[in-house]
């Protein structure tokens, strides 16, 4: 800004300590070239069902920095108009043993009042064209993350 010249640059996220729950955002609204208008975007993202966070903490690592995805919000729709639907993986939903142990528990939709299980799209086209936050648990919470309930002093 001082210089009021263009200047190449270069853009950096880090992470110092890795969180317990990682939440990702996907920018999923792009302004036009007009400059006045928004339009959703619907690339597909490839996301994966587990991730390996430590290239990107720069700080000391505590433990484990391997996170497994939990939950999904899907977008369907517009700008002027839309819905969100919720997938969540185990939570609430009894365990079913199935081939892959990869996928040690089913994931179930829950859109307004329905709720589908188990759902097993969790990777279609669809999905992909949809997904809006992706909700990551780190495999071993940090034990300095914890709290004790339970005690107290009298």
């Amino acid at each position: 800004e001082k210089c009021k010249e263009e200047a190449s640059a270069v853009k950096r996220l880090s992470i110092w300590r890795e969180p317990d729950v990682l939440i990702v955002h996907i920018k999923r609204f792009h302004r036009r070239d007009d400059g006045y208008h928004y339009e959703k975007l619907d690339t597909p993202i490839d996301f994966a069902r587990s991730l390996h966070l430590r290239p990107w903490i720069t700080g000391p690592a505590f433990g484990s920095t391997i996170y497994d995805l939990y939950a999904i919000t899907l977008h369907s729709g517009g700008l002027s108009g839309g819905h969100y639907v919720a997938a969540c993986h185990g939570v609430g939903v009894p365990r079913v043993p199935i081939e892959d142990p990869a996928t040690s528990s089913v994931w179930a939709k829950y859109n307004d009042a329905q709720v589908v299980h188990p759902w097993l799209d969790c990777q279609t086209e669809e999905t992909a064209r949809q997904c809006y936050v992706l909700f990551f648990a780190k495999r071993r919470p940090s034990s300095s993350n914890l709290i004790t309930y339970g005690s107290s002093v009298t």
